[in-house]
């Protein structure tokens, strides 16, 4: 396909040709729906923009799949860039390289690579790209869906913060074994050209629900279980987010912490109700940044 797109941008190429393979290869445009047809050439452009983005986006999930932390830093622009994970908004690459390595590096024993005894893999689906009018930055919006497992020995105990919680009875929590997860996310990212060459400009993710795999989203609150207290009430939620405001677990903000966040946003700044040790707290409400295709108005979140 890429081949014969090339030979269709050569000179000499029929116009009927350029015709029929701008009317067979859809372009995602920022434009409203209705504006003028742009030119077939520059249609053709635009294809190989999103089919280079969405390669992007596949390399980028394959090196986070083998906890090639350095290998994905590399993928952003070095000034200006910014990374947000559950409401932590990390600055700049310096910022980006702190959460990469500081905050996953606990999965693999500060080995940026895949080790034995963890599974991180993710699937990345459904991607929506809105290329800017000069094609030199986009926007994308996809889902993905994780698993996340260890099995016993030192990479167990290693992780054992980030699996499942109990409370007990005198008020402190326990961890009650290794990681068994499965969870779903939305990212709203922007990428930029920097020389000829796409680059992540600002990532976001929001794991929007979390749970284990033997109980899935479906069971409703235990006791003592997935972050909720022991005096839970059937059908209650701890709803971390809003009460303590802190990504996941409250953190210390950069430079206290070596590798804390620059910034905590709320979820009412990003959409993103955290669902780490809950089940399906609230539904996420990460904003589109495109518009509906049909009427061009912006999408909100509201019952009309």
């Amino acid at each position: 396909m890429r081949s014969f797109l090339k030979s269709a941008m050569a000179p000499g190429i029929r116009k009927a040709s350029l015709a029929l393979a701008a009317a067979v290869l859809p372009v995602a445009w920022s434009a409203a729906a209705h504006a003028e047809e742009k030119p077939v050439e520059e249609r053709i452009k635009a294809l190989l923009d999103i089919n280079e983005l969405e390669r992007f986006h596949s390399v980028y999930g394959y090196q986070q799949d083998k906890s090639l932390f350095n290998e994905n830093v590399d993928l952003f622009v070095e000034k200006g860039s910014s990374t947000i994970f559950q409401n932590a908004l990390y600055k700049d690459k310096t910022g980006i390289r702190r959460m990469w390595l500081g905050n996953w590096g606990r999965l693999t024993y500060d080995a940026y690579m895949m080790i034995d005894g963890l599974m991180n893999d993710h699937l990345m689906f459904q991607p929506v790209f809105t290329l800017s009018e000069d094609r030199q930055s986009a926007k994308m919006r996809a889902r993905g869906r994780g698993y996340i497992t260890t099995f016993d020995g030192d990479i167990g105990k290693r992780t054992i913060a980030f699996g499942d919680h109990y409370v007990k009875e005198d008020g402190t929590r326990e961890a009650t074994g290794n990681l068994s997860l499965v969870q779903d996310y939305i990212y709203e990212n922007t990428f930029v050209k920097d020389n000829g060459t796409w680059k992540l400009k600002d990532w976001n993710i929001c794991i929007y629900a979390t749970s284990s795999y033997s109980r899935g989203y479906a069971d409703l609150p235990i006791p003592g279980k997935m972050g909720n207290g022991p005096d839970v009430k059937p059908g209650e939620r701890r709803h971390v987010d809003l009460e303590e405001g802190k990504p996941e677990n409250p953190q210390e903000l950069f430079p206290g912490n070596p590798n804390g966040p620059d910034q905590v946003l709320t979820p009412e700044d990003t959409g993103c109700y955290v669902a780490k040790n809950q089940i399906m707290s609230r539904s996420a409400l990460v904003p589109f940044h495109y518009p509906n295709p049909v009427t061009g108005q912006p999408v909100v979140w509201e019952n009309r």
